[in-house]
């Protein structure tokens, strides 16, 4: 237990360092080795760098999730940041590693509401894949809150609106 928590400790100063070189072998074992626990760390890495080399790399890794408690990490860290464009990485990064994000349903659902058309459409891709353990009155209470914000949109996400609700009431009658 105490030979994770100094290899936890080593790979989260290793990402807070300036030194190009240990940045980059650190997010070169994260990849390999790393845990759920990073993510915040590989998140406010992402908020920082201007490096494009540096963004790919994080960006792979969250593309590239393969347990669910990185799903939850991941779902928490888009609750806490709402700035445009690191939103866009970290929903695009949610429908790439295809992990379930049903718990979080109403997070994507806001995301969809709030944001433009693009950012939209990646958390309409989410949703889609994290509905099939709704209940129908989750579905119902979805689709009424987007049918609510229809108007407000604009005329293509508008358009966009009306495929998730169609998308939703189909999941509820298969159900």
């Amino acid at each position: 237990m105490e030979e994770n928590q100094q290899k936890f400790n080593e790979l989260r100063t290793g990402l807070n360092s300036n030194d190009r070189k240990i940045l980059a072998d650190t997010l070169r074992e994260v990849k390999h080795s790393g845990t759920s626990a990073l993510i915040p760390e590989l998140v406010r890495l992402l908020r920082r760098t201007n490096k494009k080399e540096i963004r790919d790399q994080i960006l792979e890794i969250l593309n590239n999730l393969k347990t669910q408690a990185s799903a939850n990490e991941l779902a928490q860290a888009i609750r806490k940041n709402k700035q445009r464009n690191l939103l866009s990485y970290l929903v695009t990064a949610c429908w790439k590693n295809g992990l379930d994000y049903t718990d979080f349903t109403d997070d994507f659902i806001n995301i969809f509401i709030q944001y433009d058309y693009l950012l939209a459409l990646d958390a309409l891709t989410v949703i889609e894949n994290s509905t099939k353990y709704l209940s129908e009155t989750s579905l119902d209470s979805k689709i009424n809150k987007l049918k609510d914000h229809v108007p407000e949109m604009d005329d293509s996400k508008k358009v966009l609106a009306r495929e998730l609700i169609h998308i939703l009431l189909n999941k509820k009658e298969n159900q």
